[in-house]
């Protein structure tokens, strides 16, 4: 117990001399490290917590109606036959099976416009529904008990609603849907709930019967939601109801994490999920080299402890501690930003998720705890081995005590460096081969992410021999010029090629990440946006009110429309065009029914293979589809190949006429003849109307004649080509907000990492500023030449930063995103971002360095 006691207050005097006084002394140079490693696990936590909300949001919206139902039979969002509710209730482990139908509609009130939710289940025969927390027989207020089913268009609503309406029981209002608008009378009004507030308050129950009879979905419903019987096995129940209904729906448990939800943000998983492991990778490269220099900065005080007798393993063990508590307080931090930064994304995040496949009523936020603790592993383990590392090399007596010139050391260190920089590089250049599309979006991200993390950190290790390497030729070539300062700042680069290594890498890798996001979201964009221009050649496109008219989630509209619209003055041809969003196989896609009649004459296509006489054909036959390369190359199907597809009214198989271009949905698209989506998915609502106007019809007016007549009957919007335009590329926009704000979070970690670099070395490097100043330069010389330095570190920096960069952001389109998303994107150079990140890099590099110097010059009176 002496002995044990002995060693703590030993531990505890070197803990007092060394860890306190070093925080004491250099509390910013501390504070700025722990920024370094916050916002590298912000990043991650931040990631992690949009897409577990997204994913939570879409559950809740499913399951807010029916929170005690056990399993959900559907087929995404294109509707099961009611006639399968028999089938599930003939299940012996089934208590109750009960129906729902929705729909997202447009009302309005004294000017306003407000979405709807139209929530509608069987309201005298539901044990399911209409005992739930949403909707409650016993919080409702009704004049008549029998009002809710007397008559068709009767329905409920929240009293808070009710208030914003200013409407009372028996008060009407009207709501715009696939049927045109329907006249709607409160006939009761309930107290919200935590779950109706979840689906926004902005709700109205209906009778089923009725809300199929106004909507035209007679037979159809959205969804069966099951409750088990006590102690019935889910999975078996779940696996039994799924092979009965297989040719027309999929069993999902609800709530449950379950694998279909997750797949319809397949994509969008992938692409944050690399920028947000990537966010954490950058911070691991400059966590290494400020803690390391962190280290050689306190060399003397590490000297002073083993010169009073302190022990090698003491000293080591009080570091690890150190850089341990540190990244634990990091780790805290950066969970916290993360969080934050994640609370204020997640509702663009979820309405840009909601604007590809279908509105997510509910909006949940949630935290994602295995990316709380990942990033907390990884930054405690980078932090304490970037210590360890650093602080073995300056307690090696032995190695201390050898005796060789400087330089030959610094040689010596940058060519073990740079052989085991080659070797990384070697393997992360070699990484593509293990990309495989059967990995989930999160495996092929951390293998992207590991190969990026190899070439930048191998980059990183041959710099300082790269420096060593090029110092002979760019000094003989400044003595041939009259440029002072650049010459003394390019002595003051490779005196030192480890410490300048530091802000070199810090650049490299910041501009490498930029240029890597930027790239990949630019070539996704540049996809779309050039698909938008070439194939919807339509002077106007009618869509629902706020809807993009090019995506599944743009609401539905009466097909009668097309007659209205055909007649209009100045109008030469309409195209309707649905599109509905369901599973196939382990994705999700889009069914697209279209005219095959105007493919690749009104509406131009981008072929990939087939003919496409033959497939117009084959669509004109109900015979078959065109599918598009996203679908192609995700499930390996070709020209001439069959695919079956789920639909209301059973398996229907396809023959596949030809492959083209098609980003109605970024898992893939099918595309069939209108009148086969009408037969066999039993849905004669229209997604957007592609009216091709007479050849002098002027855009404009023809647009506003056609909405003064279209709003009459149902509400609508009327975009142009520049409207649908700029509405595609608002979405890819919003899709990745979250890759704009880790942009953000590494920039961060860049300018902390910068300004640590100038902060720790400056201070050292005050007795070259005194023998400057001694030799007669004047203070704004110095400071010239300190800032002259910068700039040289900060250009070499951007210049590797760019050539990684866009290598990796070209592997990443031409791999990655063709592997794990089956796109065949053409990579676009991100031009304007390589010379942003140029700017923003020398910017910072030299603005990092400008308040240390003027510092570290200001109290100098000999200069």
């Amino acid at each position: 117990d002496r002995m044990l006691s002995s060693k703590i207050r030993v531990f505890a005097a070197y803990f007092r001399f060394f860890s306190l006084t070093h925080l004491r002394s250099h509390f910013r140079e501390t504070a700025l490290l722990v920024l370094s490693i916050s916002v590298g696990v912000g990043a991650v936590v931040a990631t992690g917590a949009l897409v577990e909300s997204a994913v939570a949001s879409i559950e809740a919206t499913w399951k807010a109606s029916a929170p005690d139902a056990d399993l959900r039979v559907a087929n995404g969002f294109v509707g099961v036959p009611e006639e399968l509710l028999d089938v599930v209730r003939g299940d012996p482990g089934v208590a109750s099976a009960t129906a729902i139908l929705t729909e997202v509609g447009n009302a309005k009130f004294d000017g306003e416009s407000l979405r709807i939710l139209l929530v509608a289940f069987d309201l005298l025969d539901d044990p399911i529904h209409a005992t739930g927390d949403v909707f409650s027989h016993e919080s409702l207020e009704v004049r008549d008990r029998f009002d809710l089913v007397a008559a068709p268009g009767r329905v409920a609503i929240p009293r808070d609603l009710a208030e914003r309406m200013n409407l009372s029981l028996e008060g009407e209002f009207t709501l715009s849907t696939r049927a045109g608008r329907i006249d709607l009378r409160v006939a009761g009004i309930f107290e919200p709930s935590p779950e109706s507030e979840l689906l926004g308050g902005a709700i109205a129950v209906m009778d089923l019967p009725y809300a199929q009879m106004s909507l035209g979905r007679d037979g159809f419903v959205e969804a069966i939601d099951v409750v088990l019987l006590n102690g019935a096995p889910i999975a078996t129940v779940r696996d039994r109801i799924a092979d009965v209904v297989s040719d027309k729906a999929t069993v999902i448990s609800p709530g449950g994490d379950s694998d279909e939800v997750k797949s319809i943000l397949a994509n969008i998983r992938l692409i944050t999920g690399v920028a947000g492991t990537l966010a954490i990778v950058i911070g691991a490269l400059i966590i290494y080299n400020v803690g390391s220099l962190a280290i050689s900065r306190r060399k003397p005080q590490l000297d002073a402890l083993q010169g009073v007798g302190g022990r090698r393993a003491q000293i080591l063990t009080m570091l690890s501690i150190e850089s341990i508590v540190l990244g634990v307080i990091g780790s805290a931090v950066g969970t916290i930003v993360g969080v934050a930064l994640a609370r204020v994304a997640a509702s663009l995040f979820q309405d840009a998720i909601g604007s590809l496949y279908h509105p997510i009523a509910a909006s949940v936020f949630q935290v994602d705890y295995a990316a709380i603790a990942i990033g907390t592993a990884l930054a405690v383990g980078l932090t304490w081995g970037a210590t360890v590392i650093s602080a073995v090399s300056a307690t090696n007596v032995s190695g201390s005590l050898r005796v060789a010139s400087p330089a030959h050391a610094r040689k010596r260190h940058s060519l073990r460096l740079a052989f085991v920089g080659l070797v990384l590089l070697i393997v992360g250049l070699l990484s593509s081969p293990f990309q495989s599309q059967w990995m989930a979006p999160e495996s092929l991200g951390g293998v992207v992410t590991l190969g990026a993390a190899f070439v930048l950190l191998g980059a990183a290790m041959v710099v300082p021999l790269l420096l060593l390497l090029i110092s002979p030729a760019i000094t003989k070539w400044l003595s041939t010029r009259s440029w002072p300062t650049f010459t003394l700042a390019w002595q003051g680069v490779t005196s030192d090629p480890a410490r300048g290594a530091i802000v070199i890498v810090s650049s490299m890798a910041g501009v490498a990440y930029f240029l890597m996001s930027m790239g990949a979201v630019g070539s996704l964009r540049s996809g779309v946006l050039d698909w938008i221009t070439e194939t919807h050649q339509s002077e106007l496109i009618v869509a629902s009110k706020g809807g993009a008219g090019f995506l599944p989630s743009s609401g539905p509209l009466p097909a009668g429309l097309q007659t209205q619209i055909e007649a209009h003055p100045g109008v030469e041809a309409v195209e309707a065009v649905r599109l509905l969003a369901q599973p196939y196989e382990d994705r999700w896609i889009v069914i697209a029914g279209r005219d095959p009649a105007t493919l690749g004459v009104r509406e131009p296509l981008q072929m990939v293979s087939g003919d496409l006489e033959k497939a117009r054909q084959l669509l004109l036959s109900g015979k078959g589809a065109i599918i598009s390369d996203t679908l192609s190359t995700k499930h390996h199907i070709e020209v001439g190949d069959s695919v079956e597809l789920r639909t209301p009214t059973g398996l229907l198989t396809l023959q596949v006429g030809a492959v083209v271009v098609d980003y109605s949905g970024d898992l893939g698209t099918a595309v069939v003849s209108l009148a086969t989506l009408r037969e066999h998915w039993a849905d004669a609502a229209v997604t957007a109307f592609h009216v091709h106007l007479e050849h002098n019809a002027e855009v404009q007016g023809v647009a506003a004649a056609l909405n003064t007549e279209l709003t009459k009957s149902v509400d609508v919007s009327i975009l142009t080509k520049e409207q649908l335009y700029q509405g595609a590329a608002d979405v890819v926009d919003s899709t990745f907000y979250a890759a704009y704000a880790l942009e953000l979070v590494a920039a961060l970690v860049t300018v902390a990492s910068i300004l640590s670099f100038f902060l720790i070395t400056l201070s050292e490097r005050e007795r070259d500023i005194d023998l400057l100043a001694v030799v007669g330069a004047r203070r704004e010389s110095i400071v010239r030449i300190y800032l002259a330095e910068a700039a040289i570190l900060g250009m070499i920096g951007t210049v590797l930063g760019v050539v990684f960069g866009v290598y990796l952001a070209q592997r990443l389109v031409a791999d990655t995103v063709r592997v794990g998303g089956g796109m065949h994107l053409d990579f676009n150079l991100p031009v304007l971002a390589i010379a942003v990140s140029i700017a923003g890099a020398l910017i910072v590099s030299v603005g990092g360095a400008a308040w240390p110097i003027f510092r570290a010059t200001a109290n100098k009176s000999s200069v």
